[in-house]
């Protein structure tokens, strides 16, 4: 799936009962309910020609745990973490909802 390209928005399949643009089921495979979602395009060709990307070698951490700023220093709000039953708007489905101030771990 190197190779793999999104359709346009306007092109892509209509899921019954979701808003225009819902990929669900779009990496399904010969009937059988995908796990990975986009996860399946990072092949180990992907990831390899990614490093050709690389210009200054500075990275970005992205997981760190978020009950790691559970005690925000100077006062700032801790973090909120709500779910949502989305059954008010009709659907079978929760959300996370979660709430932080960005400089709540500074």
């Amino acid at each position: 799936m190197s190779n793999f390209s999104f359709p346009d928005f306007d092109d892509l399949p209509v899921v019954k009962g979701q808003p225009k643009g819902c990929l669900w089921g779009f990496f399904d495979v010969d009937g059988q309910k995908d796990q990975l979602g986009a996860l399946r395009l990072l092949t180990k060709e992907v990831v390899q020609k990614a490093k050709d990307e690389i210009q200054t070698g500075t990275h970005v951490q992205l997981d760190w745990p978020l009950h790691n700023i559970e005690f925000p220093g100077f006062g700032r709000i801790p973090l909120q973490h709500t779910v949502k039953d989305l059954a008010e708007e009709g659907f079978v489905a929760f959300d996370d909802v979660i709430s932080f101030n960005t400089q709540t771990s500074s």
